[in-house]
């Protein structure tokens, strides 16, 4: 059965799709799968009353996963870079925007429905320009992933130093007993 291999996905509002399991560490989606949305690679996908808070994102880990019923799945023109508009999308000028965006009835929770977002305007620089505004911004982006990695080792390397430095100290065989 297809539906049991593909991944389901969690809409994220600081990093985009995440598989379901990974993000809430538990399975919190339904057995039945059955009326889950299918979303395929360079696709994107939103959370409609979480929009304004950054839930969106392009699915580009996998060939194609799964979402909620309750998302909004869509495709680019082949004049937009998927790429370029993963940064777009969480731009301060479009959280702003979707701020300003018509919203759903009290049932819905204040959705933004995909009539209202698919009306926002944008400038757009050529394909190539888009492709290496891209290409800088995920260079970045990893450059701050490899520092934040970089941190967290030496912060547990600190950790561990500072406890054996406070429990056998540092080479001398005597502790002086203190009140």
């Amino acid at each position: 059965d297809s539906e049991k291999e593909r991944i389901v996905f969690a809409i994220t509002k600081h990093s985009g799709l995440v598989p379901s399991l990974v993000f809430f560490k538990k399975r919190i989606y339904s057995e039945n799968l059955g009326k889950y949305k299918i979303i395929k690679r360079n696709q994107f996908a939103y959370s409609p009353i979480h929009l304004n808070e950054g839930a969106i994102g392009l699915l580009d880990s996998a060939n194609e996963g799964l979402l909620s019923p309750l998302h909004i799945v869509f495709e680019l023109l082949p004049i937009a870079d998927p790429c370029f508009f993963r940064y777009l999308f969480k731009s301060h000028r479009l959280m702003t925007t979707y701020r300003a965006l018509p919203r759903g009835s009290v049932n819905r929770r204040g959705a933004i429905s995909f009539s209202s977002f698919s009306k926002i305007n944008v400038q757009l620089p050529c394909i190539a320009e888009q492709q290496r505004i891209a290409s800088i911004l995920s260079s970045i982006d990893d450059a701050v992933q490899k520092t934040d990695e970089i941190i967290a080792k030496t912060q547990q390397l600190r950790k561990g130093l500072m406890q054996q430095l406070v429990t056998k100290g540092i080479g001398h065989t005597k502790f002086k007993h203190t009140e």
